[in-house]
């Protein structure tokens, strides 16, 4: 698992979230690290804050799908402290029929976080990400 955030203080706070849940997750500090660590580790899952220096989170999502094969497809969630309206088109909601106001840690994205290890069939085509606008974290 790999968390992608610029911001100490929220580096911490979803770190320690998912050590929690028996998880210790990769840590990239701005989107081309994010990106960097994508091509080197098989990542199951990618934490990814919206807005973040060198490449922002958005482009980091774009060039990642990019880089993806047909059969492989890593589940990315936006963070974001921005407002839904805010959000660029095809984004919010992250093809799931809802936005998430928060992830917390017994709910949606983080439950089923410990069986990301087990095969699953390729995720149906998005243009964007996952966007649970999970604010500070």
């Amino acid at each position: 698992m790999l968390v992608a955030e610029d911001n100490v203080v929220n580096q911490k706070v979803a770190v320690r979230m998912l050590e929690k849940l028996g998880i210790r997750p990769d840590l990239a500090t701005d989107g081309r690290e994010a990106v960097e660590m994508f091509g080197l580790v098989p990542y199951d899952l990618i934490f990814m804050d919206c807005q973040m220096p060198e490449i922002d989170g958005y482009a980091a999502a774009r060039e990642i799908r990019r880089m993806e094969g047909p059969h492989r497809r890593v589940a990315i969630v936006a963070m974001t402290a921005e407002v839904l309206a805010g959000l660029p088109r095809g984004v919010s909601g992250g093809g799931h029929g809802r936005p998430h106001r928060q992830a917390d840690q017994g709910g949606i994205p983080l439950r089923g976080a410990a069986k990301l290890g087990s095969p699953r069939p390729a995720a149906p085509a998005l243009d964007g990400v996952h966007s649970p606008s999970a604010g500070a974290v």
